[in-house]
């Protein structure tokens, strides 16, 4: 690797040079005095001479200046110090010439002194390698508009070309375009985006296709070098984000080679050069980062289309992109750059569940570490997937093998829990206050006293309901129903905290089960759950009143001089009126219209953190018992809220297209006609009851009806009769006697779906 290295080094110096104006080596371009047989070479020609000088010992060491010789400088952990300003006009930057091992070692203070550039990086080099400075002159905007005049007058772009070469290497960028209006170290890596920017703007105006396929071949191989060798953090950060705003970097055609490249780049850098480069773009406004958002969700989705899809979704360069997605998430995704922007359909429609797991448990790179990119459906696949490995390895783990009268088995995998329906609430608290925490990683059996159900899916569910339709009773007192918006909050005044954690304990176990739960939360319980603050919009569905009154007062501050407001809020407790002042002697501290939003901003707090602060937390205690870290890595709270609580909005149609039929019954059946148009007839309440008795929940999945798992069967069972129609909610099947007349039908269905409770067997 070593001689290819010094070998391509020579070949550059022949066709493009070092860059300085004062070289005095006879094989390089950019010397003034260069031998004349090498002037007018061709590739071909460069690369026989390259070869010739790399094969004479008498040439091969004049073909690189000898400079004067670089001093050790400490290795630091923490990033660089504040810049310090210096009027150096050459900077010398190392290379590594050699396979790169990975000791630290770090360049001298003079190696990297530059106007608003740290004094001192560490870089990796081997211990053993032997380090080739270059030196590299800061290019200036004016240069190269005086080269294009000179090259415009004397119709050649010859000289250009070579400037080009020699601009745009790796050694010449990263001391260039550097930003003279600069507060610090917080400004780095400050480019100078204008002077930058009409550079770019003035070589693709010349519409000359030689200038513009040496720029794109420069800046190809400069990557090359960035992918191959170790540029010291900073300079490496500042080379990328100046390629970054090379407008062929938006071409598909050169997505791998310029932006992919890029992006491997990237992910060469330390974590904390990668944090910078976030940072910066998160300065640089949302314009920018949609644009480079788009752009690398374009190659992603490109080189999906074009590559036929699952293949390509582990190449180099896509998955580059996606840890630079991943960045730009990390830094931009509130108002700079929307949530949205960072999904991408093919990704998530292409990729394989199982394959992708298996990456994940040799530890290679996978997706499910980038959920941002995929919809809620895939991520409540992926989350079942992991689910339902860690419930087999807990039942490895914790069960036994023991004889049986019908040999060995193996027991003890389950969390079994059985109660009666009278006493739910006290036994399933008690029983699951014996549980440890690797108990509720099991696979949850429930068993129902007096009761022969099997519980394949369809018992859990019912008991899951039961619990909450008890304890979200308004005569239970644990939470407060909004009339307007039908959400249920907590009630600051309960003390019933071991039923708060039981309800999220519930929570965490439904996740994990993957049983949807009839709650009725506002979006601020799921984003508490996930560790974000709550804000004022969120108002609009605990506390609607006070929401609108705080709107009136935003727009009309003059309102509040007849109001008499003070930084203190009332409520009652135990039929006890109580006031809670918002900050230190609120009750003495008058609202205005210039602590307004102050005002606001405390009240919201109050509200919906610190009123309800010891209900919240058994509650999320109860949830944090059972939910691994995944669950607060891969979800949004309005995901969470529709993996927790399913869909409300169901689309029978699109049930119907899903159906399966089973013993004599198929769509084209005149009974599986007339049912259907009975279905279609009813309104929506009673679908929701329909969907209730068939699989147990009222609700749908993520990602629809056609989703439910197993899907949902229609089979034929005995003949006409005045049977009701029964089901089996374990595995989503309706058995429906073959009625003669729709009305009977009708007559029938509506009968059963309304008066059905229990899992007793006939």
């Amino acid at each position: 690797m070593m001689s290819n290295m010094r070998l391509r080094k020579i070949f550059d110096q022949l066709t493009v040079g070092c860059g300085s104006p004062t070289c005095t080596n006879p094989h390089c371009r950019s010397n003034p005095s260069v031998h004349e047989r090498y002037k007018n070479l061709d590739a071909n020609g460069a690369a026989a001479a390259a070869l010739r000088l790399y094969t004479d010992p008498s040439q091969s060491q004049s073909t690189i200046p000898t400079p004067p010789p670089i001093q050790s400088f400490p290795v630091s952990s923490s990033p660089p110090p504040t810049p310090t300003q210096s009027t150096t006009q050459l900077t010398t930057i190392s290379t590594v010439t050699s396979s790169p091992a990975h000791t630290n070692l770090s360049v001298s203070s003079e190696a990297v002194k530059h106007p608003s550039f740290p004094s001192a990086a560490p870089y990796p080099l081997s211990a053993s390698s032997p380090v080739t400075p270059f030196y590299a002159q800061p290019y200036s905007f004016e240069e190269m508009e005086l080269l294009v005049a000179q090259c415009t007058s004397l119709n050649s772009m010859v000289s250009l070309i070579r400037k080009i070469g020699s601009i745009f290497s790796p050694e010449c960028l990263s001391v260039s375009f550097i930003s003279q209006s600069t507060d610090g170290w917080n400004d780095f890596p400050d480019v100078d985006l204008d002077n930058l920017q009409k550079t770019y703007n003035l070589l693709f105006s010349l519409n000359n296709p030689d200038v513009t396929s040496v720029l794109q071949n420069t800046q190809e191989r400069t990557l090359t070098v960035l992918r191959s060798s170790f540029l010291p953090s900073p300079q490496m950060t500042r080379v990328i984000v100046i390629l970054l705003e090379n407008p062929q970097i938006n071409e598909f055609e050169r997505y791998s080679t310029l932006l992919g490249a890029a992006c491997q780049c990237i992910t060469r850098l330390p974590k904390d050069w990668q944090d910078v480069l976030g940072r910066y773009y998160k300065r640089r406004g949302s314009e920018c980062c949609r644009r480079l958002v788009i752009t690398l969700q374009e190659m992603i989705s490109v080189s999906i289309e074009m590559r036929e899809g699952k293949s390509v979704l582990y190449s180099s360069h896509i998955t580059a992109a996606v840890h630079t997605l991943s960045i730009f998430y990390k830094f931009c995704h509130t108002s700079i750059v929307p949530v949205g922007m960072f999904f991408n359909e093919l990704v998530s429609s292409n990729l394989s569940v199982s394959d992708d797991f298996d990456r994940f448990r040799h530890n290679q790179f996978t997706y499910s570490n980038y959920p941002f990119l995929l919809d809620c459906e895939l991520k409540s696949r992926i989350l079942q997937n992991f689910n339902g490995f860690e419930q087999y390895v807990t039942e490895q783990e914790t069960s036994e093998i023991v004889f049986t009268t019908r040999g060995l088995a193996r027991v003890g995998g389950r969390l079994r829990i059985m109660v009666s329906r009278e006493t739910i609430i006290p036994e399933t608290l008690r029983q699951l206050a014996t549980c440890k925490p690797e108990d509720f990683k099991k696979e949850l059996h429930i068993e129902f006293e007096d009761e022969d159900g099997i519980d394949h899916g369809g018992v859990k569910k019912e008991w899951f309901q039961l619990i909450i339709s008890t304890i979200f009773n308004p005569v239970y007192g644990m939470f407060i129903l909004n009339e307007t918006t039908r959400n249920y909050w907590f009630n600051h005044a309960s003390d019933a905290l071991e039923d708060y954690k039981l309800i999220g304990i519930l929570l965490g176990l439904a996740i994990y089960n993957g049983v949807i739960l009839d709650i009725h939360f506002p979006q601020a319980v799921f984003k508490k759950l996930l560790g974000q603050d709550p804000c004022l919009e969120d108002l609009k569905e605990t506390h609607n009143e006070t929401y609108n009154s705080f709107m009136r007062l935003q727009k009309d501050p003059s309102i509040l001089k007849d109001l008499e407001l003070k930084f203190d809020a009332s409520y009652f407790k135990f039929d006890q009126f109580a006031v809670h002042e918002l900050k230190p002697n609120g009750s003495t501290i008058p609202v205005t219209p210039e602590n307004l939003e102050e005002y606001i901003g405390l009240q919201v707090k109050w509200l919906l953190v610190d009123s309800i602060d010891t209900q919240f937390k058994a509650f999320y205690e109860g949830f944090r018992v059972v939910c691994s870290n995944m669950v607060f890595q891969f979800f949004r709270p309005d995901e969470l809220e529709l993996v927790i609580c399913g869909n409300s909005e169901l689309d029978m149609h699109e049930l119907e297209r899903s159906t399966k039929y089973d013993n004599g019954y198929s769509k084209s059946h005149s009974v599986i006609k007339n049912f259907w148009t009975i279905v279609h007839s009813l309104p929506p309440a009673m679908h929701h009851n329909l969907l209730a008795f068939c699989t147990g929940s009222d609700r749908c999945p993520v990602g629809g009806l056609s989703k439910l798992h197993p899907p949902f069967v229609i089979a034929r069972n005995g003949t006409d009769s005045d049977l009701l129609p029964t089901a089996s909610t374990c595995f989503n099947l309706l058995l429906l006697p073959p009625y003669r007349s729709l009305d009977k039908l009708r007559e029938k269905l509506l009968q059963a779906i309304q008066n059905s409770t229990g899992f007793g067997l006939p």
